[in-house]
């Protein structure tokens, strides 16, 4: 290899190390993926991507056997990452950052925004003979109250 190549190569490589270490380098991944993805769903390729997510994938241990298509792996792939990512941005948090500190009124905040959207969801989801019904939560001040309207078919 060239002197000139090898150079080339070590540039690269540090200017991809430089995209790394900005803040905004996964959004902009994430945008050039949805541009990629649009082009392919709206160009011949469509049929192509298509059959390549209804690709059939399977693991088998002894008797158990799971089989899927390649969409279905990779979303539970990508969901199981995002919830333990979650997960360990929570706990850091909760271990050192902002909901460390019990007296910040912090988690008293995020409890009660929480139970308000709880109430909520359980008015929506539980059955009942109400026709139809208003949640008012008028404890806050107005831009912080909760109001949901649920409606029974």
């Amino acid at each position: 290899m060239s002197s000139s190549a090898g150079q080339s190569i070590v540039r690269f490589g540090d200017n991809i190390r430089r995209f790394i270490k900005l803040e905004s380098s996964a959004g902009l991944i994430l945008m050039a993926a949805t541009i990629l993805a649009m082009i392919v769903k709206n160009s011949p390729l469509a049929t192509a991507y298509q059959s390549l997510l209804l690709l059939e994938g399977e693991v088998r241990f002894g008797s158990l056997a799971i089989q899927k298509p390649l969409l279905l792996w990779v979303n539970d792939f990508w969901m199981a990452i995002f919830f333990f990512l979650v997960g360990m941005e929570i706990k850091r948090e909760w271990i050192e950052g902002y909901l460390s500190d019990l007296g910040s009124g912090c988690p008293k905040t995020a409890c009660k925004r929480f139970s308000r959207a709880s109430i909520c969801a359980a008015y929506s989801i539980s059955p009942g003979s109400v026709s139809s019904g208003f949640v008012f939560d008028t404890s806050g001040r107005a831009e912080k109250s909760i109001i949901a309207r649920v409606i029974y078919a």
